[in-house]
């Protein structure tokens, strides 16, 4: 049997904190992650996805396990092909507002948080192509 993973723990840690139930937590994975199957296990990038997701709903006002279930079922069963769309832009309006309030730097734009500088290329001579010569295993 495999250890459970860094992520694995640090979800199941948020969820007994706020006691939220399975069906919940179903509810945000498949909110979160519109391609899963109800049933498949998810990877650690996942979770990490799952875990972030919990920490907006919460921040954003859905406070319960009944709230966060009934704020995305009334949002699935009303708000058209993309609900998801509307439901965490709604919720991360919210939630960044809520952090504002606590006196918290307000995030940068989701596309500045990505901005990592390319690496240069590597010259051919440092990484063995078109030199003739083979890297040692």
């Amino acid at each position: 049997m495999s250890e459970e993973s860094v992520p694995r723990k640090e979800l199941r840690r948020l969820v007994a904190r706020h006691h939220l139930s399975k069906a919940t937590l179903t509810l945000i994975a498949q909110a979160t992650l519109p391609k899963i199957a109800s049933d498949q296990r998810l990877d650690d990038g996942q979770l990490h996805s799952v875990h972030q997701a919990i920490e907006v709903l919460l921040l954003s006002g859905l406070r319960s396990d009944t709230e966060i279930a009934a704020g995305i079922r009334e949002q699935r069963e009303h708000g058209g092909k993309r609900w998801r769309d509307h439901f965490w832009r709604e919720r991360l309006t919210l939630a960044a507002a809520a952090w504002e309030a606590q006196g918290r730097p307000k995030p940068a734009p989701p596309g500045q948080l990505a901005t990592v500088p390319p690496i240069p290329p590597q010259p051919p001579s440092e990484i063995g192509e078109d030199t003739g010569k083979t890297l040692a295993a």
